[in-house]
């Protein structure tokens, strides 16, 4: 099945492209539940272009040798699963829009939204680029309904960047991203992207504290606590030439429906 269309939006110009090439690790470990996992990834980065290849995980929907690519600077991004020959289409600001309406579904209220900016200074080079130290805070304490069952969380996360401004290719922020996945509030998803907007450049390494409370209905009692570390580094990153075929969808590969299509077709019933 030819897929003209995709032929003109990925195939890029003829010829050997600059960018650079990278290779990343994440390590997630649940204090609480005692439970560890580890995702790998391999990337090229051109410009507004990006493949990140996942070469260890256990998400399935993301699976080992699957890779995410974008043209655009991640507005678009597709899933690809050479396995099985298809791919999937992930509109990132639709995605984020959907994590609205589940908490509108839900019935989640959010309220005492805090930001804190706790350190910054030059740090060490990582890979020979001068990185700069980023600490921030971020808490939420919010109230959660589902099927008549109320619950009351408070949510801390403690967050430690180590970014190069010397790295400007916007579609390094694919991965290595300085904000924090949508919370779902617009009013705190808002306050985050306004001050992580002062932040140029992007992370080489990053590391998450997650802290989670589930408290009484008064919020006079912890009844759960609940604590999380995610550690992403950059295990190496060179310059290299990339060819512009690296970030093409092959043409014989069947377009599925995917994450956004299928929680649409849910939320339009």
């Amino acid at each position: 099945m030819k897929h003209s269309l995709l032929i003109c939006l990925f195939i890029a110009a003829p010829g050997v492209l600059a960018g650079y090439h990278y290779t990343a690790t994440t390590k997630l470990d649940d204090k609480t539940n005692k439970q560890k996992s580890e995702m790998a990834v391999e990337a090229w980065i051109d410009g507004d272009k990006a493949k990140i290849l996942f070469t260890e995980t256990n998400n399935p929907l993301t699976p080992k040798g699957a890779y995410i690519i974008t043209t655009d600077g991640g507005k678009l991004v597709y899933l690809v699963n050479p396995e099985k020959k298809n791919y999937q289409e992930w509109d990132m600001n639709q995605l984020l829009n959907l994590a609205g309406s589940i908490t509108a579904m839900v019935k989640i209220q959010f309220s005492d939204l805090k930001l804190e900016k706790q350190d910054e200074h030059a740090s060490d080079k990582i890979h020979g680029y001068a990185t700069r130290y980023y600490k921030y805070l971020t808490s939420y304490d919010l109230r959660i309904k589902v099927i008549g069952i109320k619950r009351v969380q408070s949510v801390i996360t403690e967050q430690e960047t180590w970014v190069s401004d010397r790295l400007n290719d916007i579609s390094l922020g694919l991965w290595l991203r300085n904000e924090p996945p949508s919370t779902g509030d617009p009013e705190l998803d808002k306050l985050i992207k306004a001050e992580m907007s002062k932040v140029k450049g992007f992370p080489l390494r990053s590391k998450t504290k997650t802290v989670t409370r589930q408290w009484n209905k008064k919020k006079t009692k912890v009844k759960k606590e609940t604590v999380s570390y995610a550690d992403m580094e950059v295990n190496t990153f060179k310059k290299m030439a990339i060819e512009g075929a690296t970030f093409a969808i092959p043409d014989d590969y069947e377009l599925v429906q995917g994450v956004t299509g299928g929680l649409k077709g849910i939320f339009n019933q």
